[in-house]
């Protein structure tokens, strides 16, 4: 029994003799490592196609430029809200733009045969993204969101198949229609980090009308790229 306990004794080497890598510092144990999260501040500018109607008739170039805020969390995810200065020409079918009344046109009241379009919008995108290596690694990422159009300038021009002198062929409205998240939004885009706390983002995206906007009720569409620089707080 002595030999056995000798042995034991032997083995059961107290921890403070042995190095701070082997055996965690028992008497002061680290905290746990709090997930970090950071806002970041933004900026983009972004080209596009649109179209009216469907996702078919891409003909119109449109561009943005704007500003946004990223709240960064759990070490993948994001939520983020934006202020864009929006261009969007197009062009559409008569039966495509459907105002809420009708303007007076010849006795018979008939529709437009197609109707160009060029509007100035404030649009407010919300979105959520998830970054696949993180937000301050260079990588892949996705973004889904809505977003909100207020038509600061719309302007109308018609055309007829059967011209007549009464017939309204084109219509100003400034500042009339807002429309609180009518259109929904998917990107994937990349992103690489140029300094430390510097990130820019390339991201392609798609948006698609929940309902129609502007003094048409027009269906908007848009395809595009953006560019975006971000810089994240500490």
């Amino acid at each position: 029994m002595a030999a056995i306990d000798s042995t034991i004794s032997e083995l059961l080497i107290p921890i403070w003799t042995l190095p701070d890598s082997i055996v965690p510092n028992l008497m002061n144990p680290e905290p746990n490592k709090q997930e970090k999260s950071s806002i970041s501040l933004g900026a983009q500018a972004a080209i596009e196609s649109v179209s009216a109607g469907d996702w078919n008739n891409f003909s119109k170039q449109g561009w943005k430029l704007g500003v946004g805020i990223e709240y960064l969390f759990r070490e993948t995810y994001s939520v983020s809200i934006g202020a864009n200065y929006s261009y969007k020409p197009y062009t559409a079918n008569g039966n495509q733009y459907r105002p809420a009344y009708i303007y007076p046109t010849t006795p018979s009241r008939s529709q437009p045969e197609s109707a160009v379009g060029v509007c100035d919008i404030l649009e407010i995108p919300v979105e959520l993204g998830y970054y696949w290596k993180g937000h301050h690694q260079s990588g892949f990422f996705v973004k889904m969101g809505l977003s909100s159009y207020w038509m600061l300038r719309e302007q109308y021009q018609f055309t007829y198949e059967n011209p007549d002198p009464n017939q309204v062929t084109d219509i100003a409205v400034y500042n009339e229609n807002k429309h609180w998240l009518a259109i929904g939004q998917i990107a994937v885009g990349y992103q690489r980090l140029i300094r430390e706390r510097w990130r820019v983002q390339l991201m392609p995206y798609f948006q698609v009308p929940w309902r129609g906007v502007g003094e048409g009720n027009i269906e908007l569409y848009s395809a595009g790229t953006t560019l975006k620089y971000y810089l994240s707080g500490n």
